[in-house]
């Protein structure tokens, strides 16, 4: 089996879920209620675009918008949410302890679930009428950014956490929120981070503080603990860390450049970049095709007698650039046959620092085969024709 790639990663209360880059679930974790192993079974053979692990349940959005849960359903917050939402093509999911939301494809807010602090259908209810770009549950509170970056919560506000940390942020526009166990976390829209409500262990104010200045992409509260991630990758980290689930997290990942986060109520997770910290004279490529057939397409790289492939579906690696400033050529190969079904040639260019590029001009890509730049020295190759070269 070819190696997976990541594209998606949810901490719940003691189980976890990830999805693969072609939309399969993989689940591992406690599993008393069925929210992993069970659930992933369940859901093989279909794709998913998103996922969300609570405490004990979990939902999963198919790339249509179709949800799927699994889990605990003692409040409604799993299986009977999922019934509830059939008819609708949702865009955003996310779960709490004992509560789920979603946001349906015109913004509309939808929750079930455990409305004990007034998290779920009260919420829901408070903001009938009003259109949402992103939610998140809480323990049992929640979460909402109006289409224009505005804040909205609801649900317990015994430390600030809700109704107290919305207020405190009005006039604000945000593009990321997360609900924690008793905090809450949000990226204003130039990537400032802002929190509120329990700072007992140095997860919400404390943690905001330190990092003043710096700028994020990706937010995510724990039970007591907190994490962000900057604009390049890098992990910063907060609050109760017993199990290491924080600060040694963050040390650990040194050097790591992540592109996911989440967290648990003691543990964390974070995706990183399958090529590493790249070399100089290294590119971290990966090959896709536009269209999906069964068969597996091979992208090779050929300068004399050396040689470097990738393989479509088996996600990113480092190569190293075989000829700077020279010519290379470019093999699309089917693995079954081994037949070339596209060739040409590409010029790459690295400067002083290491720095990759592809002179496109110099370039004679076949027809089909196209790159996008992902980040500095990473590209996307991506093939759309099957029949360039004609096979005889």
């Amino acid at each position: 089996m070819r190696r997976k790639e990541l594209k998606a990663v949810s901490a719940g209360g003691s189980h976890s879920l990830a999805l693969a880059k072609d939309g399969t679930l993989f689940a591992g974790g406690w599993d008393e209620y069925g929210q992993a192993a069970t659930f992933a079974k369940a859901m093989e053979g279909k794709k998913f675009k998103a996922v969300s692990a609570g405490a004990a349940h979990d939902l999963a959005l198919t790339q249509d918008g179709t949800l799927f849960a699994g889990g605990s359903d003692g409040y409604g917050q799993a299986a009977t949410f999922a019934k509830a939402m059939e008819d609708k093509k949702l865009t955003a999911i996310s779960t709490g302890a004992a509560h789920s939301l979603a946001l349906a494809q015109d913004g509309t807010l939808f929750a079930g679930g455990s409305d004990e602090s007034g998290e779920a259908a009260t919420f829901a209810k408070a903001l009938e009428g009003k259109k949402f770009k992103a939610v998140s549950a809480g323990w049992e509170h929640s979460l909402a950014l109006a289409q224009d970056g505005t804040l909205f919560a609801g649900g317990r506000d015994r430390y600030g956490e809700a109704a107290t940390f919305a207020k405190a942020m009005e006039g604000k526009k945000f593009k990321a929120v997360s609900a924690g166990w008793l905090h809450s976390l949000a990226l204003a829209q130039d990537g400032t981070l802002f929190a509120g409500g329990s700072d007992e262990s140095g997860e919400a104010a404390t943690f905001a503080k330190a990092l003043e200045g710096k700028k994020f992409k990706a937010v995510s509260a724990g039970w007591a603990h907190s994490l962000a991630l900057a604009q390049d990758g890098t992990l910063f980290a907060g609050g109760w860390d017993e199990y290491g689930q924080a600060a040694t997290f963050a040390k650990a990942m040194d050097g790591q450049k992540l592109t996911a986060i989440s967290t648990g109520p003691a543990f964390s997770l974070g995706l990183g970049d399958p090529c590493g910290v790249l070399r100089a004279g290294q590119l971290c490529g990966s090959f896709e095709k536009a269209k999906d057939p069964q068969n597996v397409y091979t992208l090779t790289f050929k300068a004399g007698s050396q040689e470097r492939s990738l393989a479509s579906g088996e996600g990113r690696r480092a190569i190293d650039v075989l000829a700077p400033e020279t010519e290379t050529h470019v093999f699309v190969k089917e693995e079954a046959t081994g037949g070339v079904v596209g060739n040409g040639s590409v010029y790459f260019t690295r400067d002083a620092t290491g720095r990759i590029d592809i002179d496109r001009d110099k370039s004679q890509l076949p027809p089909g085969l196209d790159f996008e730049r992902s980040d500095p020295n990473r590209f996307v190759f991506t093939w759309t024709d099957q029949a360039v070269i004609p096979r005889g």
